[in-house]
């Protein structure tokens, strides 16, 4: 009898052992938290995510509309108000554009106008969809042309923004840099005004050749040969 309940005792804790053991392998198992999240090679395998990176990076250009700030936001780009012809009284972080005219935005005052850092993610943004782009197997010939236009248009726009604004800048090389990459090699000089017009010029023409003439209007925001 003792032997029967010695028995019987060891089969149940071996029972309720496996049953914690499974129900603890289930409770650490989060490959399905882990492997299901986005990344850089997850975007450029599907038609979706490709064309929600194009939008993200689209996002990162200043409003130039806001012309001047109001409670809930500030100017936080030139556009109409940096030029000679929009004159007003008021000087101050709400109308930077103003503050760019009479030279009060200086390296240790910006009055919000630094559009420098979004403007270079956004480059890097380009370089990526340009550098990634040819194997995404969802998108049809049209929508991969499109989308190579879209970003050589976006880069060269970018481009232009910065050196409408602060003159010759550095042109980056077409290959994203690893986001390891060390600051000296990632550094590099201002290029001359002459380069910088010839790239954006160059990045234009190729996203011409490749966008479409007319969009529906579901997509009328978007660039078209036209605009390029």
């Amino acid at each position: 009898m003792k032997i029967k309940k010695m028995t019987y005792s060891r089969v149940l804790l071996l029972l309720i052992s496996a049953v914690v053991y499974s129900s603890c392998e289930q409770y650490i198992d989060i490959d399905e938290y882990v492997y299901d999240k986005t990344t850089i090679d997850t975007i450029f395998v599907s038609k979706t995510k490709t064309f929600e990176y194009i939008i993200g990076t689209a996002a990162l250009l200043k409003n130039e509309s806001n012309f001047v700030g109001d409670w809930d936001y500030r100017a936080d780009f030139p556009s109409g108000m940096g030029s000679d012809e929009a004159i007003q009284p008021w000087v101050n972080w709400d109308h930077a554009g103003s503050c760019l005219v009479v030279d009060q935005v200086t390296p240790r005052d910006t009055k919000n106008v630094n559009p420098w850092p979004d403007y270079y993610k956004g480059i890097r943004k380009a370089n990526i969809i340009l550098a990634r782009i040819d194997g995404n197997p969802e998108l049809t010939d049209a929508e991969l042309r499109d989308y190579k236009g879209l970003a050589h248009f976006l880069r060269a726009y970018f481009y232009y923004s910065l050196v409408r604004l602060y003159g010759p800048v550095p042109i980056l090389p077409d290959e994203p840099f690893d986001t390891d990459a060390s600051v000296e090699s990632t550094s590099y000089e201002r290029s001359s005004y002459d380069d910088c017009v010839e790239y954006i010029c160059a990045n234009m023409e190729q996203a011409a050749q490749l966008l479409p003439r007319d969009r529906g209007i579901a997509y009328q925001y978007m660039p078209t040969k036209g605009a390029a």
